[in-house]
């Protein structure tokens, strides 16, 4: 890297340091990690090399980061807010790849490991490299102590001291002027800048750093790796073990028919309770085909030929599998019958809709014999889901649904729990409020009257408003609903 480029970088790194600092400190998650993003990504744009291609069929990756920042100013659900920013900064680092030139979404195994995992170890390592490089050019394109310029900023700087001190008497000395004082100037916001300024030094200096790591990656070179060199795993030995797995699943897939699947009836001819049946088991399942997906994964890379028995043991080893997922689905849906929802039921079928998209492209890889770029396609599968479960706001979906099983209980199974949680249900958080709101009149007595009383205490406990900076969707809604309940001197409901 030239002076000339680490200069530019490292300026443009302290820049967003003081942004960061602006945006983080005191604030909570909102609408600020996309503005951190949108600057991020355009001081990537900026200092990208001029001499490379771009690929534009890999747009999503820049754009993808952005969609997961904003979600973080909609949603307030914290497994799903921690998702969006894991996912805006892995997307992030693949945009790092993508404005050096590198074609992401055709980048072997090899390859992408080892390109990603320069852009992370280069983004720990900081501006190190930057400040070496670039800070004698910086410094000797700084104004000159001689210039007017430079005179007058010294000037300012040195008054400043005494300026605080000799209003500090004045204050003390003259009431009108200490009134003037105070009416020009915010000193209670003074104060708090002065008591914040460590944490802001210091929150902008690491971001300074990781982000002067992170654009430097830029002009890195990049990684020519093609291929996995380890121990090939012969093509009969890979087939026979797949057929052993086969009658295995084959095997227990026969009993989810009989059973499972078989209905209500066929199920209680079995002396097992319907909700201790779904309860059991599920877990195992979807870490049996978490299981087969890396296992076929990796077997297909080690694999020195793709047979056509090896190929149809593998396709009967996912399709057996997609029959497992079912079970897993089946099982779940019994216990949520049985018990109502909760966010980790919900994601846990987020996570088989995922499993069988993984176990498709696994599918689609080894028919075409493509599994070296299986990864960029697993991992757009995950965006997809992981916007499908944003766009239903979990929050509010499982409050819906636990309101809706207590308004009409028609439609549950006999031995299914027909109580209300009102504590887990305001658990939920600010996501859920409106919803618990829309549809609390409609409960049945004494379910209404308690999820009214909580509502009432929870308006009476709301957070004080913070900066812009921590705007966010869901909690604005659930800050309105407080507002318009107070302002109408009422509670929540009537």
């Amino acid at each position: 890297m030239t002076g000339a480029a680490a200069a530019r970088i490292l300026a443009i790194s302290l820049v967003f340091g003081v942004l960061a600092q602006y945006l983080f400190v005191r604030e909570l998650v909102g609408v600020n990690v996309a503005v951190a993003l949108v600057a991020a990504l355009a001081a990537a744009w900026w200092s990208r090399p001029r001499d490379v291609p771009f690929a534009w069929r890999d747009a999503w990756i820049p754009v993808g980061a952005l969609v997961f920042g904003a979600l973080c100013a909609i949603r307030v659900d914290v497994p799903l807010v921690a998702f969006d920013l894991i996912a805006a900064m892995m997307l992030s680092f693949g945009s790092v790849l993508l404005l050096a030139g590198a074609a992401v979404s055709e980048l072997t195994l090899p390859a992408l490991l080892t390109t990603t995992a320069s852009v992370v170890v280069g983004t720990i390592r900081g501006a190190a490299p930057l400040v070496r490089i670039g800070t004698p050019l910086l410094v000797s394109r700084a104004p000159s102590r001689s210039s007017r310029g430079a005179a007058h900023a010294g000037g300012v700087a040195l008054a400043i001291p005494f300026i605080v001190l000799f209003g500090a008497l004045f204050s003390s000395a003259d009431a009108v002027f200490r009134h003037l004082l105070e009416t020009a100037i915010d000193l209670e916001a003074l104060r708090r800048l002065y008591a914040e300024l460590p944490a802001r030094i210091a929150v902008g200096l690491a971001a300074a750093w990781f982000v002067g790591g992170w654009l430097s990656r830029l002009r890195a070179p990049r990684a020519t790796a093609t291929s996995i060199d380890a121990h090939r795993v012969g093509t009969a030995t890979a087939t026979t073990m797949l057929l052993a797995i086969d009658v295995l699943f084959a095997s227990f897939v026969a009993i989810q028919v009989a059973y499972l699947f078989g209905g209500r009836d066929t199920l209680d001819a079995s002396g097992v309770p319907y909700s201790a049946y779904g309860r059991a088991g599920f877990f195992e399942l979807v870490a049996a085909a978490g299981v087969v997906a890396a296992l076929l994964f990796a077997l297909d890379l080690q694999i020195d030929r793709r047979a056509r028995g090896y190929t149809s043991a593998a396709l009967v080893l996912i399709a057996l599998t997609g029959v497992v997922l079912a079970s897993a689905w089946a099982r779940m849906s019994l216990y949520q019958d049985a018990y109502g929802w909760s966010e980790l039921r919900f994601y846990a079928f987020a996570g088989i809709a995922y499993t069988g998209m993984a176990l498709l492209l696994i599918a689609w890889s080894i028919v075409r014999g493509t599994m070296l770029l299986v990864v960029q396609r697993l991992v757009l599968a995950a965006a997809v889901v992981a916007l499908v479960v944003n766009a239903m706001g979990p929050s509010g979906l499982v409050a819906r649904r636990n309101l809706e099983r207590v308004i009409d209980p028609s439609a549950l199974p006999s031995d299914a729990s027909r109580g209300l949680d009102v504590a887990y249900l305001l658990s939920l958080g600010e996501g859920a409020l409106p919803t618990i709101t829309a549809l609390s009149p409609s409960l049945p007595e004494p379910a209404r009257s308690e999820v009214i009383e909580a509502l009432r205490v929870v308006s009476l406990h709301r957070a004080p408003p913070l900066g812009w900076q921590s705007l966010n969707w869901d909690r604005e809604s659930a800050r309105a609903l407080a507002i318009r309940a107070e302002g109408s001197g009422a509670e929540f409901l009537r």
